[in-house]
């Protein structure tokens, strides 16, 4: 476990365990995915990848544009070679990451969505057709959560906590963090789209694990077994004797003076 892992590397001596957090699966209307779709000038067939964050230099968005570049650069089949990112956030580096796009030739390829509010991004997963995430800096990764519940294949960066909610080709893949990495794993999708009906399929049942329910019973199940196990013994060493407080003078009346 990621999490836990990295406790024990920073020193936290003692048991523990690791719930994941629960979310529940966003709202979006059936017809919201050919809305979208229409409004990036996408035909049905197309396939769209998703990316959902703020857009701050952890994120490394920048590795998801070159590998979008490296995917142009191939001669992919129909409908393939068609695939746009769609790329819903906002942060400090936007306008880095759209000059980027524009010195790699891909402003047809990536559509910069900007920040959306909470509501609508059940649609947004329901538009797309796999999901991408190259964060190295993930705990968990909720957006991961998000995306397997709306039936999303994920591609995310094999580090830290999507390590371990990205089954490696069950509901995913994991890609090193580099460009090429992510644009192998990537076309591996476009071109196998049995595979990505098997991960969305697999990924819907395994966000029954990712529910608050789910989050509820794990964080019982925790208090449960610390009330069953055995408390460690009271140590017996004779402890120092503590100083007695010195006592508190009590304060002097003056004498009343009578009119």
């Amino acid at each position: 476990c990621h999490t836990r892992d990295s406790l024990r590397e920073d020193g936290v001596i003692g048991r523990f365990e690791v719930v994941p957090t629960g979310l529940k699966p966003l709202p979006a209307r059936p017809e919201s995915r050919e809305e979208l779709r229409t409004v990036l000038g996408m035909a049905p067939d197309h396939p769209l990848g998703l990316c959902v964050g703020r857009l701050g230099p952890e994120k490394r968005v920048d590795v998801l544009l070159e590998a979008v570049a490296l995917l142009k650069l191939r001669n992919l089949p129909e409908p393939a070679r068609h695939f746009k990112l769609a790329i819903v956030g906002d942060g400090q580096c936007r306008a880095e990451l759209e000059a980027l796009s524009h010195y790699l030739g891909i402003e047809k390829q990536v559509v910069f969505v900007g920040a959306q509010h909470h509501t609508m991004m059940g649609e947004w997963y329901q538009a797309a057709d796999l999901f991408l995430l190259a964060s190295p800096a993930e705990t968990q990764g909720l957006v991961l959560v998000e995306a397997m519940s709306a039936g999303l294949p994920c591609i995310a960066s094999e580090f830290g906590g999507p390590r371990e909610t990205v089954e490696e080709e069950v509901t995913g893949l994991l890609a090193a963090l580099q460009p090429a990495a992510f644009a192998r794993q990537v076309e591996r999708l476009l071109l196998n789209p049995d595979a990505r009906k098997r991960m969305g399929e697999a990924v819907k049942e395994r966000s029954a694990c990712y529910t608050p329910e789910a989050m509820a019973h794990g964080v019982l199940g925790v208090y449960e077994a610390a009330l069953r196990s055995p408390r460690p013994a009271r140590s017996t060493a004779a402890l120092p004797p503590t100083p007695l407080a010195a006592p508190i003078p009590r304060r002097k009346r003056g004498r009343r003076l009578r009119s």
